[in-house]
């Protein structure tokens, strides 16, 4: 499925990628070889690349960065997001993602007030961004519950956007990036909750999606 994605991204661009993950997300229990391939013919993808891509492996080492990326910052599960490098996880109501992104959509105008490009804002805050996980929590006693890591309200995480698929214009001013796999019925949850989100706020945010399929 994820390599499925990423043909459709390289054959059609955002447009066929975002396609087909809707595809994807709507059939989570019909990913065999054919179902993918009957997606594919939906989207009008040149099957002979389409069936060769998987045969070749030829999006493996895209999706192995993406999972690499979850990992150096700590992302542990999916789904994850990381607003303007802001840690949200799992599939949190749309109160939640509202909140994060009407402080970082304040923030990253009053950066733009001082100077900073639009199409620089997300760039800029990566520059000072942390680039590892905070420590984990202290080991409990063995007659406690044992802490769960939370994320740090305060930390910001450098999530580079390289060729991953976007939806939304460069000059946003808030970057929502996303690790998600498509059989994940948390990710196909929190959806119908990003896409509000779009429509809320318009141009001024973007989607970017990374590959975190889970064992």
């Amino acid at each position: 499925a994820e390599a499925a994605a990423r043909e459709a991204c390289d054959q059609g661009g955002n447009e066929k990628f975002w396609a087909m993950h809707d595809l994807l997300f709507e059939n989570r229990e019909a990913m065999a070889r054919a179902d993918l391939e009957r997606y594919a013919q939906q989207l009008n993808l040149n099957m002979e690349q389409f069936r060769a891509a998987p045969d070749n492996n030829e999006h493996q080492a895209a999706i192995q960065r993406d999972q690499q990326a979850a990992q150096t910052i700590g992302a542990a599960g999916t789904p994850n997001f990381f607003v303007n490098g802001v840690n949200l996880r799992g599939a949190q109501p749309y109160e939640a993602f509202d909140q994060l992104v009407r402080a970082e959509l304040a923030n990253a105008q009053r950066m733009v007030q001082s100077g900073t490009p639009r199409n620089q804002v997300y760039a800029t805050l990566m520059r000072g961004a942390r680039t590892s996980p905070p420590p984990p929590p202290a080991q409990p006693a063995a007659d406690a519950r044992p802490a769960q890591p939370q994320p740090d309200p305060a930390a910001v995480y450098r999530v580079p956007v390289g060729d991953s698929p976007t939806k939304g214009p460069d000059t946003a001013l808030v970057t929502i990036v996303e690790f998600s796999e498509f059989q994940c019925p948390f990710c196909a949850r929190v959806g119908p909750t990003i896409t509000q989100i779009r429509e809320r706020f318009g141009n001024d945010v973007r989607i970017v999606f990374k590959h975190n399929p889970l064992p």
